[in-house]
Parts: structure tokens; C-alpha cells; sequence
């Protein structure tokens, strides 16, 4: 139903060449013969994502050549902000009309790549990941090259464009002619998942803070109280909202209030990370003890190759309105697609880590900056 293919008269690259020559301009009768394979499999909708450079490669518009010889045709420029949503509803517009599309880019490696792993990401509610990985197995089975990363995604998902650096000069079958020929057939890959969908599970560990408090009216006035999970309630109306979610996920209780720096505490909160076999955390806590709880599960030993533990809160409980609980429980659940086992604070789009470079063992908070040393994902203003 959803295709991804190279563009008309795209050159097959040298590897032993550091560019691709794009030779003479494409003439018309290279780009009709293109389009009359990929409607011999069926496709009559293409959506295609070029530069102004790489259009200027034909001898005529390649729209105007397009619309005559598909049903719908949508142009997309590499820098609108809009990109994604443009192409998402080019796709379901299809899926619902029952008619596959095609979609390209210059070599179909890149920007095809990282928009097909959005779209399985979007349909299937599936890891970012995981996502990548059935497009470049789907590529691998069929003996060509697709190269979507973590960052050309988010970049898609986050209005910024996308990447058009590195896809002239490389990205080809390797069954394919490496002679510097020009392809009048497409390598049209079907966009399928490969295996099960596999939907991490997360558990919520309630470790008091605001975010869970309860306002009681007394005869000494207004009272906060620790609560129910306040996750637990976000995840219901997200739940009900969304009609489904992309993880499964379960709440444990360890404390409802107190002073969470407690060692008998923290040595519960540890126990319940330690003697479960989950691999994603988030532990719900006073929003000024972040960092503190964070270091006191590194001395604990919690950290481990395979758990992604994420420590947050909230500065306004949960059940007042413009409490900020549901940005930071949606920042963590989006964070645990991208970061590496550890331990971390997450708090208003900020994630820290927290490390034990120091030269004495001790663990400390590292930023954002410093994480990317260590290919951890962060998000750039």
C-alpha cells in the first residue's frame, strides 16, 4: 500500500567516487518510462520530497509531468514546516481510498527512509526504533539501502525539515549498476512490518511529591495529601482520548508522601526497580528532590545496562488546572524511545543524566550537552 523509491533518472552512484556526476539534464521520455513501471505495480498516487536543485535535474517541471500520469500528485519542499502532516495525510488519504502510494526523495535512502519510519511509527504506535529497524530490514530483503536515523525522525516530528545531507552520493542495491547509468525503474520497496509489534511496558513508581497531592478542606483550612497516581489519571484520559496507546504500562505505589530521602525509602524504591524485570521506570517524586532521588538509585545500584529509569514530578499537583504533570509524564514516556539505560531527571522538557564520571565515583548530574557526547538523544532549541 505505501512504496518508497528513488526519483526518475537518478544515477546510480561510484563507490569509489566521492560525489555522483548528475550528467545531462532528464529528458521527459526517462521520467514517463519511470512512472509506467511504478503503475505497472498498482501505484497511481505519489507524494515526492525534493529540492529546488535536484527539480532543476529536469528538462520540464517534474509536477506538471507527474499529474498527468498519476491520479494525486504532492509536491513537498525539504524545508516546510509542515512536512510531515502534508505527507501523513497524502498517505491515509490513500490508505483510505485504497490505492497505493509511492513515495520518494532523490535516492530514496535518507528523506524516504526517515519518513517511512515516522509513518510505521505513527499507524503502529511502535518505538521509534523499532521503526527504523523494519525499514531497513524491508530494504535489506528486497537487496537495497534505506538509512532513517533517530534524529531525521524527531527532526520530522518536531516541524523541522529534513535531512538533505548525504543523499547524492551513495544509497543503491548493492545488486544494483554501479556504473554511473541512469535508472528508469524504480526500486519500489513495500513498507510493511516485518515481525510483531512489540510495545515496551512501563511501570510507574509513585514516590510522592506534588504531583500526586490531594487538596482537603479541615477546620484548619486547605490540606495536601499524597493521592492516587496522578500518571494513573493522565494515562485513563489519554487512554480514552486517543483510543489506544503505544505502550502498556502498570503503577506501583511505594509511598504517597513523606520525606522521600528516608534510607528506609529509598531502599524500598530501589527494591522495587531492582527485583522486577522491567526495563522502563518512571518514578513520580517531590520535583526539588529530582536529582537527589536520581543519586540515591545510583548508590543503590540501580542502574543497569538493561533499565531506563526516569525520575519526574510536578510543580502544580495533578488534578489543578494548569498543572504541569501531564507535559513532564508525556516528556518521559516520548524520552524513553530515545535514551539509553540509566538514570535520569526529567522536568519541563529538560533531561539530565545521572553520572559517575567524577574522579572520586560520586554520581552527579550531567546536562543535556555533556549526554550527547554519549549519543544520548536531547532535544535542540
Amino acid at each position: 500500500m505505501v512504496f518508497g523509491a528513488q526519483r526518475p533518472g537518478m544515477s546510480k552512484p561510484n563507490p569509489d567516487l566521492e560525489l555522483t556526476p548528475r550528467g545531462p539534464s532528464i529528458p521527459p521520455s526517462v521520467v514517463n518510462e519511470w512512472c509506467s513501471y511504478i503503475r505497472s505495480k498498482g501505484v497511481h498516487r505519489i507524494a515526492f520530497v525534493l529540492t529546488n536543485a535536484e527539480l532543476a535535474f529536469y528538462e520540464k517541471p517534474l509536477p506538471m509531468l507527474y499529474q498527468t500520469q498519476f491520479v494525486r500528485c504532492t509536491p513537498l519542499s525539504t524545508t516546510q514546516p509542515d512536512l510531515l502532516q502534508k505527507v501523513m495525510t497524502s498517505i491515509f488519504e490513500a490508505i483510505e481510498a485504497n490505492e497505493p502510494i509511492v513515495l520518494h526523495c532523490s535516492t530514496g535512502q535518507t528523506r524516504t527512509a526517515d519518513i517511512l519510519a515516522a509513518y510505521l511509527h505513527h499507524r503502529y504506535h511502535i518505538p521509534i526504533p523499532q521503526a527504523i529497524d523494519e525499514i531497513i530490514s524491508t530494504a535489506t530483503m528486497y537487496g537495497a539501502i534505506r538509512r532513517p536515523s533517530i534524529q531525521g525522525v524527531v527532526d520530522l516530528l518536531m516541524g523541522n525539515g529534513t535531512n538533505v545531507s548525504g543523499g547524492m552520493s551513495t544509497m543503491y542495491s548493492p545488486r544494483g549498476d554501479v556504473t554511473g547509468r541512469r535508472s528508469t525503474r524504480a526500486s519500489l520497496l513495500p513498507m510493511q512490518l516485518q515481525g510483531p509489534i512489540q510495545r515496551f511496558h512501563v511501570i510507574f513508581l509513585q514516590f510522592g511529591g506534588t504531583i500526586d497531592h490531594d487538596c482537603l478542606l479541615t477546620s484548619k483550612g486547605p490540606e495536601f495529601r499524597g493521592g492516587s497516581p496522578a500518571a494513573e489519571r493522565i494515562l485513563y484520559k489519554l487512554n480514552k482520548n486517543a483510543r489506544g496507546l503505544g505502550f502498556s504500562y502498570e503503577f506501583r505505589p511505594v509511598i504517597h508522601d513523606g520525606e522521600v530521602l528516608q534510607d528506609q525509602f529509598v531502599e524500598a524504591l530501589s527494591q522495587a526497580i531492582t527485583e522486577t524485570e522491567g526495563a522502563y521506570y518512571i518514578v513520580t517524586t517531590q520535583v526539588e528532590k529530582l536529582t537527589e532521588v536520581g543519586i540515591a538509585l545510583q548508590r543503590h545500584s540501580c542502574a543497569s545496562r538493561d533499565k531506563v529509569i526516569i525520575v519526574t514530578g510536578s510543580s502544580v499537583p495533578e488534578r489543578f488546572s494548569g498543572s504541569d504533570a501531564d507535559f513532564n509524564i508525556g516528556a518521559c514516556i516520548g524520552a524513553l524511545n530515545f535514551i539509553s539505560p540509566g538514570i535520569y531527571t526529567c522536568l519541563h522538557g529538560a533531561i539530565s543524566s545521572i553520572s559517575t564520571d567524577n574522579s572520586d565515583g560520586s554520581p552527579q548530574p550531567k546536562g543535556i550537552a555533556e549526554m550527547e557526547k554519549n549519543s544520548v538523544f536531547s532535544l535542540q532549541s
